[in-house]
This record gives structure tokens, sequence and C-alpha cells, in this order.
């Protein structure tokens, strides 16, 4: 089997209901202490402490399932590259004293790139640097602190001053109790090349084309879900640390409309949370709508209708001015012959699935009239076409070559 192109690998992250109590009293407490008109400095230290267990609670409190939507061999090397960035720690998760040191790191990136002629001293400081920020996470701020590949639900291009915002965001939905679900997007560059979405030369990317690409794949799953998703926020990162360029992304909603279910924890406790996972059929749905996006194949599917309209007919007029011809009466009678006594039966889908011999004589039979019809010939170069593609993408056979046509004699 030849394989796929694009691979989609998901999981995901709920809220774990055994720190909540604790939880909730330092929420309790902060209200508290925020409702006062005056706080001593005591206070001001505590309120300070509780903001900081809060958003610990909020990063670690999470339970992880991980599922896959691609049945690929998992020895696949794109495969197993995917596997790794998806457990890979998500700079959503960094506790607030990592964070915090992440933000300081693209600051100092961002005010070193505008350095047009750096000393030795600052070149190696950059180096420090861009090597502990790459530990935490993958982004990459330009002389305007825009940072390269980053896109939400709401901004096509993200600043360094935005992810805290970004970050709030996933934070206060996982305070709701919303699952967070986490898909990568990884390719084959060299499908990518070929495609001119990757410039081999320059390394330029048409990061306008994944974005909408992502986004119509996130539309697909928000309107699946059952029920659909409530308000939900997405953030995405395209990142070019490993061989395969790949997408990573991160949505929530904003809070929690998922059914609540019961499951025994390993301590054989019994805990309710909501159901994360998606159907099979919504994963391959979103994979498809990112490829179809990518590569819009409306005009060849268009194509191949109108040339299977055009073939239907031709046989049609084919058969009415060869019918006085006896060596084409004596196939169709002996067709005719062998056709079901039901004539609900008479259809191409039927003897496919029931009847192979008769299914072969047929075949020939068309193939005779149609052997000097530019349609068919058309038809079937299209669909080769379009079979191509989606092995491509999907690695595998996903049509066969054929004319279905029901006859009615």
């Amino acid at each position: 089997m030849k394989r796929p192109s694009i691979i989609l690998t998901s999981k995901f992250s709920i809220p774990s209901q055994g720190k909540f109590s604790k939880y909730l009293g330092y929420m309790a407490r902060k209200e508290a202490l925020e409702k006062q008109d005056y706080l001593t400095d005591e206070q001001k230290k505590e309120l300070k402490a509780l903001n900081y267990e809060i958003r610990k609670v909020e990063i670690k409190t999470l339970q992880t399932k991980t599922y896959y939507s691609s049945n690929q061999d998992s020895e696949d090397p794109l495969q197993k590259d995917a596997e790794k960035i998806l457990h890979a720690k998500s700079w959503s998760e960094l506790a607030d004293q990592d964070f915090e040191k992440y933000l300081g790191y693209m600051a100092r990136i961002g005010a070193l790139a505008k350095v047009e002629h750096r000393t030795s001293k600052e070149e190696q400081e950059l180096q420090r640097v861009t090597k502990a920020s790459q530990e935490l996470g993958e982004f990459h701020p330009t002389k305007d602190k825009l940072l390269l590949g980053v896109y939400t639900s709401d901004m096509d291009q993200v600043h360094l001053g935005d992810l805290q915002h970004i970050r709030d965001k996933l934070n206060s939905a996982q305070k709701h109790g919303s699952v967070m679900w986490q898909d990568v997007v990884s390719f084959d560059n060299v499908f990518l090349v070929k495609h001119k979405i990757l410039n081999q030369e320059t390394g330029k990317l048409d990061e306008t084309l994944l974005r909408k690409a992502t986004a119509s794949m996130m539309e697909v799953m928000e309107n699946e879900m059952d029920p659909p998703l409530y308000r939900p926020y997405w953030t995405a990162s395209i990142h070019r640390n490993t061989d395969n360029v790949h997408i990573h992304i991160a949505i929530v909603e904003e809070e929690n409309h998922r059914p609540i279910i019961e499951r025994t924890n390993k301590f054989d406790e019994v805990v309710s949370q909501p159901r994360g996972k998606r159907t099979q059929k919504t994963i391959d749905h979103m994979k498809s709508k990112f490829a179809n996006t990518l590569f819009d194949t409306s005009e060849l599917t268009k194509q191949i209708s109108i040339h299977r309209d055009a073939v239907r007919q031709g046989v049609k007029t084919s058969l009415q001015e060869n019918l006085n011809d006896k060596q084409l009466q004596k196939q169709l009678n002996e067709i005719m012959a062998m056709l079901p006594s039901n004539r609900q039966s008479w259809n191409y889908a039927f003897l496919e699935k029931f009847d192979k011999k008769t299914k072969k004589k047929l075949d020939h039979f068309t193939n005779e009239l149609l052997k000097n019809n530019q349609d068919w010939k058309e038809y079937q170069e299209l669909v080769i076409s379009y079979q191509k593609n989606r092995e491509e993408l999907y690695g595998k056979m996903t049509i066969k070559i054929m004319l279905k046509i029901k006859l009615k004699i």
C-alpha cells in the first residue's frame, strides 16, 4: 500500500476530577479577596500565591487519552514522527513560571533580531535564549514580534503579546470543564513541494492555504460533534523543526457541552468526566475536508460527472444505431438470457455483487459499443487522474474505474 502524504493524528485531554475540590477552594478564597476594597501586604502576597496555584492546577490537572485517526503502519516514518509530535509538551500546558520564562526568551529573541550588526556576545546570547526557548516551545518571532506560522480561530496572525490571551482562553475553557482536543496534521515534504505549497529553494510555505484548510477542518469537527461544539476556540501553529512540516492544533469549547460519563480509574474509583472521543467518521471527514481544501478537485469531479452522463447517452445511441448488427444482437440476447428473472435486479451493482459471469459479459458488450467514443476515453483519463490524487493523499485505492450502467430493456 502506498504511504499517505497527509496524516492526521489526534488525542484529547479532560480536566481531572481528583483535584477540583482544592481548585474550587482556591477560587472561593481568590474571589473573597478580590471583593475587598483594600488589601494588606499579607493579603496581596496570598492573592498572588493563589493565582499561581490556580494556574498550576489548571495546567497540570489534565487526564490525556490518545487515539489515532490513521490505520497506517505505525512503523511508517511519517506516522512515527506524528505520534512523537502529538505527545510533545504544548506551550499552553506550561506552568506559570515556565511560561513567564518563555515570554522573556521570546521578547529577548525579538529584541536581538532587530540588531543589524550583533557583537559576538550578542550572537552567543541569541543562540542561548533561542535554544532555551526551543526547549519550551517552537515559535519564532520576527523583528516586530510576529509569531511565524501561528494563527487562531479569530486571528490570522499572532504576535508575542497575544500568547497570554490565547493561553487564558484555553485555560478558561478547561476551568469550565471543557475537553481539549489536540490534532497534528503531518505532511510528506516532497508532496508539498510537488504541489507548490512548499518552495524547495526558498523554504517558503503557502501559510494562507494551510490556514484555510485548518479552518475548514475545524468547522467539520464543530458541526459533526454530537451535540455541536459550544462556542469553540482553536489555536494552530505550523512547525518545521522535524523532517516533515506539521501543524499542531488545539480546540476547546467555552464551557463543556459534552455528555458526562462515568468510568473507573486506576484506583478503582468511579469518576465522572465529559466524553471526549470523536468518532472515526468525524476524524475521516476532518482529514478529507482538509485535503479537499488544499487541492480543490471540484472542477475535476464536475468534468467526470459531465463525461459520465455523456457516456451513458453514448451507450444508448450506439445501441440504437447498431441494432441490425447480427453479432451485436447475438451478444445482447445471450446477456438477456443470463439476467435474473426479477427485473429490479437488472442493474450493474447487482451483477457486480452476485453474478460476476454476466457482469464480465456486459463489460465486454459495453466496451464494444464505446470503443470509438471520445467521451469514454476522456472519462477514463479523468478518473485515473482523480484516483492518483486520492492515493497520494490517503495512501490507498479509493475508487475503481468502472462504468455502472443500469440496463432498461
